[in-house]
């Protein structure tokens, strides 16, 4: 049996919807090891994701690895426009695949096959990357808002990872986070 991989980044819009309370289906051990499980990526927030030049890890080595060299130059642009190392650029499109895309493998190759079509599958896999940065952000603050609120159904879970990653860290992390972000460029297109 193959050894699964870890993930280098988490899909943030699958968890949100386990961890956030607005269902009260997710059993609370379950919240409480999810949201552990991430407390530094939490508390990273959209810091976690590293640009492009953040990593030694070639996106043609990493291709070439899951024998997908096929989507080299797809890829390659895709990593340009999100500005992401290889290893997460490689996850995104991933999960854009899995969760997000709507077509046959058919129509996929016709997508990236063509200058027009594969700009209309990259804005679309931004906008999936967006989402993901901004579900981070949704996350933590559903912690800060709900971890002093007792009738919240995930109160002790969200307290605890609080405690964990600590108000002082939070702060200090999404002041550095909105430094970042106001020394990124504004997207093109």
């Amino acid at each position: 049996m193959p050894a699964v991989e870890k993930s280098v980044i988490t899909d943030w819009k699958r968890l949100w919807p386990m961890v956030s309370g607005i269902h009260y289906e997710t059993p609370q051990d379950t919240v409480h090891e999810e949201l552990m499980n991430v407390a530094s990526e939490l508390q990273a927030g959209v810091l976690q994701f590293k640009p492009k030049n953040a990593s030694n890890l070639e996106l043609g080595t990493l291709l070439k690895e899951k024998k997908q060299e096929k989507l080299l130059p797809f890829t390659e642009r895709l990593q340009d426009l999100l500005d992401l190392e290889s290893a997460q650029c490689w996850e995104i499109l991933c999960y854009y695949l899995t969760q997000e895309y709507r077509g046959s493998a058919s129509l996929l190759t016709q997508l990236i096959s063509t200058e027009t079509n594969m700009a209309k599958l990259h804005e679309d896999i931004r906008h999936y990357y967006s989402l993901e940065r901004m579900v981070v952000l949704k996350i933590v603050k559903n912690l800060i808002v709900f971890h002093r609120v007792p009738n919240h159904p995930y109160h002790q879970e969200y307290r605890a990872v609080v405690e964990k990653i600590t108000i002082p860290r939070l702060r200090d992390s999404y002041l550095d986070q909105l430094e970042s972000l106001n020394r990124c460029p504004p997207p093109a297109g």
